[in-house]
């Protein structure tokens, strides 16, 4: 009955282990290769205007367009890992740090473009412009989850362990938009916004592994299937803080528009599936493996949007999520 309410409390929960597992007494080194897509919910930056947009001053809405974002790219990314596996009671301990550090530009060229970031004066006073916006966005994202994980069945092939540890967490959210009129007359601007948030908290989750194929007589070794997955409260700490710098009617204006703090819990989800070969080299045996995971953090990091109307505007603090799906290659290597 243990069993049973473990395995549906863990799949329940919102991951990632290195699916190698060393030899009772072994310590065990992984090294990955990630290639992410991270994904912060908003990053729209300006609204491009349709060729013929409504001029009512009436009207709710100040603006008949579409709205247009900067998304990131796939990139490189690694993680690093050191298992022990115990010599008795099928216990392991493993520590696992992750590293993603990229960006990614947009540039938007209209003759009717409005600010979606910003002051409601600002976003007024630049409505409607004929030029380019150009958004430079940015994520560095740090992890380091301490891990230990239990076998609690083993059975025709299946194995199955219960995970319980700690993860630190880290994200530093960038962007930098350059909203650049064409006419020497009308306003131009510079938006710097910047969003950190670091968390600490427990994290429980569980690793499957289920033995496909052993000792093919053309390829020794064994060829696993594993799926992995975990969940994470994290007592975080979030703040942002946009500065405006901008020119309209030749006065030049420069100020802060946030600087907030909050200690907030962040859940975080983690899963993956993958297949690992395991076989004996001369000296250690090697384990290489080939996945796919998929990481959020829910309402992570703190950003700045405006909603402009005629005769009142918006200025709202929003919690956004970030995630990361991709490939990963993975070699580990048991001393």
């Amino acid at each position: 009955m243990f069993k049973i309410l473990s395995t549906v409390f863990c799949i329940l929960t919102t991951s990632f282990l290195v699916g190698s597992h060393p030899s009772p007494g072994e310590w065990s080194l992984t090294g990955q290769y990630l290639y992410l897509q991270p994904l912060v919910d908003d990053t729209y930056f300006v609204i491009e205007s349709l060729p013929n947009p409504p001029s009512d001053p009436s009207s709710s809405i100040i603006l008949n367009g579409e709205e247009r974002s900067n998304q990131f790219n796939y990139a490189s990314a690694y993680r690093i890992g050191l298992q022990y596996a115990f010599c008795e009671c099928d216990r392991e301990f493993g520590v696992y740090y992750t590293n993603l550090d990229t960006s990614h530009r947009k540039t938007i060229l209209g003759n009717a473009l409005t600010p979606s970031i910003g002051i409601e004066n600002f976003a007024l006073d630049m409505a409607e412009y004929e030029g380019k916006a150009t958004s430079k966005i940015s994520v560095d994202y740090k992890s380091l989850d301490v891990l230990f994980g239990q076998k609690i069945y083993q059975c025709c092939g299946f194995d199955f362990r219960v995970l319980l540890g700690l993860e630190f967490a880290k994200l530093h959210f960038h962007q930098n938009i350059d909203y650049l009129p064409m006419s020497a007359d009308t306003s131009s601007s510079l938006v710097n916004e910047r969003s950190h948030t670091r968390g600490v908290g427990p994290k429980i989750g569980f690793d499957f592994d289920y033995r496909l194929c052993q000792n093919w007589s053309c390829l020794p070794g064994v060829l696993n299937l594993n799926l992995f997955s975990t969940g994470s409260l994290l007592v975080s700490r979030c703040n942002t803080k946009t500065n405006i710098a901008y020119e309209f009617d030749g006065v030049d204006s420069s100020y802060n528009l946030v600087l907030r703090k909050s200690t907030r819990i962040i859940p975080a989800f983690h899963m993956g599936v993958g297949l690992n070969y395991n076989f004996c080299g001369s000296c250690y045996v090697i384990d290489l493996g080939l996945g796919y995971e998929f990481s959020a953090y829910f309402k992570s990091l703190l950003v700045v949007k405006n909603d402009s109307y005629y005769g009142s505007t918006l200025t709202d603090v929003r919690y956004s999520d970030f995630d990361a799906q991709g490939l990963f290659v993975s070699l580990s290597v048991q001393f």
